[in-house]
């Protein structure tokens, strides 16, 4: 069964492929309560753990900078349809470039984040682990961990969290670890 199958594409938006040297773009527009354009970016990070990796990036688009935004908040009343549209990329992303590795992070789990929300935060967090952060990562996580036999046929998955001197620890995924980080890459068919 196929990450496209699991992910809904019936209930998914049509986006547009651009390649580039870089990677892969896929532009659609969100029409919820208004249209907002989004953009699914596969951007070449580095070589890692014997495969080139990608970090997916995702957002709105600002016209004006020619930039994806990914730490803006929609709330446009489609999340459903706009995480299925996300999720439909990557198997087109796996069909270019079927030996890579895709990360997905939040733009909401680095440290900057955590720093810029700790100060004006309204939720009084105190002393107490921000409640925003993370929760672009719990989404991706929660998808894997509910479809998690099915996807490990096709996909391997591979967690990473900060430890607290601030190495980057990455292991095989583990239902119910709370990573920061998710790899991703198409297991290879035997020949």
């Amino acid at each position: 069964m196929s990450l496209y199958i699991m992910a809904n594409p019936g209930f998914s938006y049509f986006s547009e492929q651009r390649l580039s040297s870089a990677g892969i773009q896929h532009v659609f527009v969100s029409t919820g309560d208004r249209d907002i354009i989004k953009v699914v970016e596969y951007t070449y990070v580095q070589p890692f753990l014997q495969k080139d990796l990608y970090n997916l990036g995702f957002g709105d688009y600002d016209a004006e900078t020619d930039q994806l935004l990914d730490e803006s908040t929609s709330n446009n009343g489609d999340q459903y349809r706009v995480f299925n549209t996300v999720l439909n990329t990557i198997p087109d992303f796996f069909s270019h470039f079927p030996t890579a590795m895709v990360a997905v992070q939040g733009s909401d789990s680095h440290p900057d984040f955590i720093a810029r929300c700790q100060s004006a935060c309204v939720r009084n967090c105190g002393p107490r682990p921000c409640r925003n952060a993370h929760r672009r990562i719990r989404i991706y996580r929660r998808y894997i961990e509910e479809n998690h036999e099915a996807l490990t046929a096709e996909y391997d998955f591979h967690g990473g969290f900060l430890k607290n001197d601030n190495q980057i620890v990455i292991e095989k995924f583990i239902v119910g670890s709370p990573y920061t980080t998710v790899l991703v890459s198409k297991k290879m068919l035997p020949l």
